[in-house]
């Protein structure tokens, strides 16, 4: 589990988190518990903040917060890690955005997580299982092992990520 502190209605500057004698104030907030159990992350395994991104791969959003997510991690190298969680806007089992999530799984399994989420991010489209395919033979993935999880990766399997 990791602490977060949530704060209803206001963004929070991150520096105010790395700065101890910061001034301040985060009254009117709350701790929330958010499991991370083996959620694929950058950054540091024992780090004091943990920025846990909730994201879509089909969201052009979301392909955005990854430059400012990047220069966190740069900027503050060894201080932070960076959780994805999988949250397509669209949970139709048989969606783009699902099937996106679905593969980036499958690739986390190889041990490639973070180098097929980079490539969803580069190539945002429409994903349909053989375009997908096809990025996972860009990464050199085992393509047999690839389709084999494609067909029993279901939804309560890897959006909770235990």
């Amino acid at each position: 589990f990791v602490r977060v502190k949530a704060v209803e209605g206001h963004l929070v500057d991150l520096n105010s988190f790395f700065m101890p004698n910061s001034s301040k104030d985060l009254i009117g907030s709350e701790t929330v518990d958010i499991p991370v159990g083996d959620s694929p992350y950058r950054g540091v395994s024992d780090a004091s903040i943990t920025i846990i991104e909730f994201s879509d791969f089909n969201c052009t959003y979301c392909r955005q917060a990854q430059e400012t997510l990047d220069e966190l991690l740069s900027k503050y190298e060894g201080q932070i890690q960076i959780r994805y969680k999988y949250f397509p806007l669209n949970d139709d089992p048989n969606s783009s955005n699902f099937l996106a999530a679905r593969a980036a799984e499958c690739a986390n399994q190889q041990n490639t997580f973070w180098e097929m989420h980079d490539r969803l991010f580069e190539n945002q489209t429409v994903w349909d299982r053989e375009s997908l395919i096809g990025q996972a033979r860009h990464l050199n993935l085992d393509e047999g092992e690839l389709i084999s999880c494609l067909a029993v990766c279901r939804r309560s399997e890897f959006l909770t990520h235990k």
